[in-house]
């Protein structure tokens, strides 16, 4: 009974919130200098986290299917209208790493290490986060900044990153949740956080979850149609750790 009234709580949260860019604010990138813009034959795709100056983290299912060479990182604009400009540093794709234990469903393993053909310049504007190691505890935050949808239920996203807090929701909860609302039985290296739709929309996919100048989390998506938490990939699971430090340095 209590789970379901949660639930309840955030779908009328959502519907009632719907219209208003997902609660977030504009956002200068010197006040999150490791977002990436992540393009796909020119045209916005999701959100990336520079973790070194050679390597992006981002989620599996942001540029699975792209070939590499229609990948285009952008770095340091807030405004994407701004991406050829000087001070927009675009970087083209050397490699794109995934896990084999990736799993679309259960979202397993959503995590993708992109390596990038030049390192970036590290600027007032553009710079690395360090990985957490530890895990955040329920009802705690995490800032998330990204360029997703002004909109739910709309593709069109915004020119201008926008952030938004979030609250770390029970875990053990969350996934109860999935599995009793749409049989999705979520893996290990997963938490949520948020109340659903009324914290990400479409777009923001691959943000970083970050408290206190380290990255915890990379934000998978939302099932905003039923007011479930969001789904991150969780940084500090050892697993996805390693998946992630390993490439960093290869």
């Amino acid at each position: 009974m209590n789970l379901l009234f949660v639930l309840l709580s955030c779908f009328l949260t959502h519907t009632n919130a719907q219209f208003r860019i997902s609660n977030g604010e504009d956002i200068n990138v010197e006040s999150s200098t490791h977002s990436v813009a992540i393009f796909i034959d020119d045209t916005y795709n999701c959100v990336g986290s520079i973790v070194n100056m050679n390597s992006v983290v981002t989620v599996a299912h942001c540029t699975i299917m792209a070939e590499w060479d229609k990948v285009l990182l952008v770095a340091g604009v807030s405004d994407l209208r701004q991406r050829n400009s000087e001070r927009a540093q675009r970087r083209n794709v050397q490699r794109i790493h995934y896990d084999p234990g990736y799993n679309e469903q259960t979202k397993c393993m959503d995590v993708a290490v992109v390596k990038v053909n030049t390192p970036f310049q590290r600027t007032d504007s553009v710079r690395s986060i360090l990985l957490r190691s530890h895990p955040l505890v329920p009802r705690s935050s995490m800032q998330v900044s990204g360029w997703g949808s002004l909109q739910l239920n709309s593709r069109t996203t915004s020119d201008l990153l926008k952030t938004k807090s979030v609250q770390i929701a029970n875990t053990q909860q969350c996934k109860t949740a999935y599995a009793n609302v749409l049989s999705l039985n979520l893996a290990e290296t997963i938490i949520c956080a948020g109340c659903g739709g009324a914290d990400v929309c479409v777009g923001d996919s691959g943000a970083g979850g970050v408290r206190n100048r380290r990255l915890w989390a990379v934000l998978q998506g939302g099932c905003e149609i039923y007011g479930l938490p969001d789904t991150y990939t969780d940084i500090t699971n050892a697993r996805v750790r390693n998946f992630i430090t390993f490439w960093m340095d290869n």
